[in-house]
């Protein structure tokens, strides 16, 4: 068993991740519930934790729960640590939830692959039919982009962040729908087709993130949705890094 931990801007995911499947996990908010979410996931005898963080602070706290635990530990806190060969000018300045993505997604499919991951910020990238990772794009996930709409107006109302009944809004709500949740797919939807242009028509797409599911079916296809993809990539670049 390894204990995964995806560390994020808002929220914090741990989970245990036996032969590649993931078997528990829970959510909580990034900086507390930290032990109780350990003790449910840690049931078993724990072979390591691997951890992913885009949070620089997280990266002591996580160290330091290994080392008292006696757990083989690794974490991922900048690009260059997580084990995948990149075509980027930075490496080491990549978001390691990008890599650690691709990571999982190569161990569901062989390249070349998009990986779409819809959250706080979305992140769309390229790996090509050797497993490199060759970069991507990065734009505000649809709940930041949306509370920075309503709060950069003057008389725009916060409404659900749902499909409305057709693309042409027939009032104020239906019509900032229509933009932010219809626009953000149509948005994200170029984006990998503009990929798969470079990398290859054929490219399988993974959808993954806390939003994944609410936006994959507003996407065209083909496209697979795991929401597991992180986790499962933490697990697999720490045996990678073992």
């Amino acid at each position: 068993m390894i204990i995964a931990v995806d560390v994020g801007n808002t929220k914090t995911e741990i989970a245990s991740v036996v032969a590649g499947e993931v078997i528990d996990r829970h959510r909580v908010t990034t900086g507390s519930g930290v032990e109780s979410a350990l003790r449910q996931v840690a049931l078993g005898k724990v072979t390591g934790l691997a951890v992913g963080t885009v949070v620089p602070g997280e990266r002591a706290r996580w160290a330091a729960i290994g080392a008292a635990e006696g757990w083989a530990t690794r974490v991922f806190a900048r690009g260059d640590e997580v084990p995948i060969a990149t075509r980027v000018r930075e490496p080491a300045r990549v978001g390691v939830d990008r890599l650690v993505n691709a990571i999982g997604a190569l161990d569901r499919a062989r390249g070349p692959l998009v990986v779409v991951d819809i959250g706080t910020a979305t992140t769309v990238d390229a790996i090509d039919g050797d497993g490199v990772f060759l970069g991507g794009a990065i734009l505000a996930g649809p709940a930041t982009a949306l509370r920075a709409l309503v709060g950069g107006t003057a008389q725009l109302p916060p409404v659900p962040l749902a499909p409305p009944p057709a693309v042409i809004g027939r009032d104020t709500v239906e019509a900032i729908q229509s933009g932010c949740v219809l626009g953000y797919a149509g948005a994200i939807d170029a984006l990998v087709a503009g990929m798969r242009e470079a990398i290859g028509a054929h490219a399988t797409a993974f959808f993954c993130g806390g939003l994944g599911a609410s936006f994959a079916p507003l996407c065209r296809g083909p496209l697979v949705l795991d929401d597991t993809l992180t986790l499962r990539g933490l697990a697999r670049a720490w045996e990678l890094s073992r």
